[in-house]
């Protein structure tokens, strides 16, 4: 089921491996952004903490090197994963387009605002043509039932 999930070298892609790769790299970012924004969030709860009960904040001048170090390599993992992800998921769409029969450029509709809802909409609901087009073969690999009735 999850043998092309990764598969960037197909002309085309069906639904499901669509889908799951969009799931796929959203539940990556997810957990890369909860692992950042957790100890964030507990820290500063801690600080709210400390500023109801009237104790002193510690001075902010004692922010080290290490700690500023720590806070940039995070924030550079983030940018190199989202940067992947919008590569990944705008390559498996223009994959996608080409299973409807459409140029892979058409992906670059999901630029254009309340263009992109119908197109990611079309992307996910929409059955590809059935056979082989001008982009390659199905991926389905159902061919033989091209022209058959249901």
């Amino acid at each position: 089921m999850f043998s092309d999930l990764f598969v960037f070298r197909s002309r085309r892609r069906d639904r499901r491996s669509f889908g799951l790769l969009v799931l796929a790299c959203l539940a990556v970012e997810f957990a890369i952004v909860a692992w950042i924004f957790v100890p964030y969030l507990l820290a500063n709860r801690r600080y709210l903490a400390m500023v109801a009960s009237g104790q002193p904040l510690p001075d902010p001048s004692t922010v080290s090197g290490l700690s500023l170090a720590l806070g940039l390599s995070i924030g550079m993992i983030r940018v190199i994963a989202l940067m992947a992800t919008i590569v990944m998921i705008w390559s498996a769409a223009a994959q996608r387009c080409r299973d409807l029969g459409w140029s892979g450029c058409s992906a670059l509709w999901l630029l254009v605002p309340a263009v992109n809802i119908y197109i990611l909409f079309v992307l996910f609901v929409r059955k590809g043509q059935p056979g082989e087009n001008r982009f390659g073969p199905d991926p389905r690999g159902d061919s033989s039932q091209v022209g058959r009735p249901k």
